[in-house]
């Protein structure tokens, strides 16, 4: 895991969790105000995460961080 000069993961900054795309939010989650949007028009979406492999978000690098073992 490479850290940044203030301390966090440049993978994904520090919050463990890498943003790999959008999906769109259903109707039925939609907040009422959002609902009317949607009735004309508009779509809404939310990013898609997955945690991040070098760090666990509290700083501290996970084993895909760490570099192998070479034991001889």
């Amino acid at each position: 895991m490479e850290i940044r000069g203030d301390g966090l993961c440049i993978t994904c900054g520090g919050h463990g969790q890498l943003i790999t795309g959008q999906t769109e939010i259903p109707f039925a989650e939609l907040s009422p105000r959002r609902q009317e949007g949607y009735l004309l028009g508009r779509r809404f979406h939310r990013p898609t995460t997955k945690p991040c492999p070098d760090c666990d978000g509290q700083d501290h690098a996970t084993a895909a961080a760490e570099p192998p073992d070479y034991a001889v």
